[in-house]
């Protein structure tokens, strides 16, 4: 197994590691409580998104698992796959750090550890599934 391959099998297992985290959020985030103040209509599309984002990680994490010599094979598609998924989550972690970014203002800092944790992870995997471009 090829270091490009252990990077693509690993981008894909934590993926679906945030996959599942995501199935936590209803009760991390303490939807019930919030979700009682929107629409039926809001609600579900809020919900909707957020099975389907779920879902995207999986399929994620099955193509990563199923198919990484394909995707190491520097076709034009698993350069332009990689390439995506790579942008996906550098840019999933550089909205993470302008827009989670915590007010100075509230002090509040039981949330920051997760916030540098989930940050640092995005990276980690942007990074996973760009070695392989490189390489």
């Amino acid at each position: 197994m090829t270091l490009n391959n252990i990077c693509i099998i690993s981008g894909g297992f934590l993926t679906l590691l945030m996959g599942i985290f995501h199935c936590f959020y209803k009760r991390i985030f303490e939807w019930e409580k919030d979700f009682q103040k929107i629409s039926i209509r809001n609600k579900r599309i809020f919900f909707t998104i957020h099975l389907a984002l779920i879902g995207f990680f999986i399929i994620i994490f099955i193509l990563s698992l199923f198919f990484f010599n394909e995707l190491s094979n520097k076709s034009s598609f698993s350069i332009s796959f990689l390439l995506l998924l790579s942008l996906f989550w550098f840019i999933r972690g550089i909205w993470q750090i302008f827009y989670f970014k915590m007010p100075k203002e509230l002090k509040v800092k039981s949330n920051r550890p997760l916030h540098y944790i989930i940050t640092v992870y995005f990276f980690i995997i942007s990074v996973l599934y760009f070695i392989p471009l490189v390489r």
